[in-house]
């Protein structure tokens, strides 16, 4: 599979290296096209290696695809077919502007009866008429409930892809397999693995039903990496979906590249977002001075109030930026570029590893930086005693520092 991936020179780069994938979404295009422009005639923009954009907002042909495309930039679409799995995405209007939408929830019983043929090639001639580099094959999820039916469901599905994948009027294009896992699927990838390697398919994209990198436990983590890690041992590429900053530690095990939101507490919950929304949770409005800050030597990010206490304190200089979204710009406006501070960031963070020369250097790397997050953020916690009520917690970087602990572990004994 490496072989057949460095022959077709239409692959993508971020399949092949260690890549952060931004996703593109209504509120984050205008940050997106800022950043590849340059802010002076002596500055570069954003150097981006792919992006990842939501089919819902690409249906509206926004002005950043143009823009990603003109600067060279690949990018996915991501069709957002598991959103079909549960009733929400039917009082949704974004969902009725996608020519695949169905008129009724998809279930285990009546996935597999969809006209898959025809369905599989809605979804890449819309991937194809918005310039995407390569497919995301559209997919169910693989709930632990019913999970046999779904299994086959996707792989029928996944096999009427490869074969509308340069057929008819759909180019040719490399293809990744979408994998929603449950439990079941993430402690034991081997069965999927197997029916994967009998396709035509050049990597996966990975959204996990449920997973929240800076709350799950060592065990969680440590399942999700090993089923990833087989994946790419298989020879098939992983794209991480909304992992956040979790997402370096992966790359510097191996996996080839991730996406996340700007400046989000990113986590993945289907369920949540399958949810019907009750009239009173339609009504919430999202309360003032909800923005969160990435901060970047905590490995997190943080409520916007919160942080600006931690840019106000004697800590301040731990949290300077040099990049060009804070250049020339004072530290006191962070919170308000958030979203550009979090995208140039991430970006750092990645091209780092990436050019580190070997995977030991790498995974000492990230040990390094998550080892001085976890002091940073005992300092922060006592610097907030008497400014807050209830202290953020850092512990996510001692969980992570057990992963990596783990997987150095397994990789010793092998």
């Amino acid at each position: 599979m490496d072989d057949a991936l460095n022959s077709l020179k239409t692959v993508p780069a971020f399949l092949r290296e260690a890549s952060y994938l931004p996703r593109v979404t209504r509120h984050s295009s205008r940050v997106l096209e800022e950043a590849l422009a340059p802010s002076t005639l002596f500055d570069q923009g954003i150097q981006l290696r792919g992006a990842v954009v939501e089919a819902t907002y690409a249906a509206e042909d926004p002005a950043v695809l143009r823009r990603l495309r003109a600067c060279s930039v690949p990018f996915l679409v991501e069709p957002q077919t598991l959103r079909f799995a549960g009733e929400a995405f039917l009082e949704i209007s974004a969902f009725a502007s996608l020519p695949y939408t169905p008129s009724e929830v998809v279930t285990s019983s009546t996935a597999a009866d969809r006209n898959q043929e025809s369905f599989a090639r809605a979804v890449l001639e819309f991937e194809q008429e918005r310039g995407a580099a390569a497919f995301i094959a559209p997919a169910w999820p693989l709930d632990d409930r019913n999970l046999a039916a779904w299994l086959d469901a996707n792989y029928r599905l996944l096999q009427a892809t490869c074969s509308a994948n340069g057929s008819g009027g759909v180019e040719a294009r490399p293809l990744l397999a979408q994998i929603a896992p449950g439990r079941a699927v993430r402690e034991d990838p081997d069965r999927l693995i197997h029916a994967l390697m009998d396709l035509p398919v050049d990597g996966v994209y990975v959204q996990p039903l449920r997973l929240h990198p800076v709350k799950d436990s060592v065990e969680k983590l440590v399942a999700f990496v090993r089923m990833l890690e087989a994946f790419e041992e298989a020879g098939l590429p992983v794209v991480a979906g909304r992992v956040g900053a979790f997402g370096s530690l992966l790359v510097a095990l191996g996996i080839a590249a991730f996406d996340s939101g700007l400046g989000l507490a990113e986590a993945s919950d289907l369920s949540s977002l399958n949810r019907k929304k009750t009239k009173k949770e339609r009504a919430k409005k999202v309360p003032k001075g909800s923005r969160r800050l990435y901060l970047a030597p905590l490995r997190t990010t943080m409520p916007a109030r919160q942080a600006q206490i931690i840019l106000n304190s004697d800590l301040r200089g731990h949290f300077a930026c040099q990049l060009g979204c804070c250049r020339f710009q004072g530290l006191d406006e962070l919170p308000e570029r958030s979203r550009e501070h979090f995208l140039w960031t991430r970006n750092e963070e990645i091209r780092v590893i990436r050019e580190l020369q070997t995977p030991s250097m790498k995974l000492d790397a990230v040990h390094e930086e998550l080892r001085n997050a976890r002091e940073l953020g005992r300092q922060v916690r006592r610097t907030l005693i008497g400014n807050l009520r209830d202290l953020p917690s850092f512990d996510h970087t001692d969980r992570w520092l057990r992963v990596l602990g783990r997987e150095a572990e397994a990789r010793a004994a092998a």
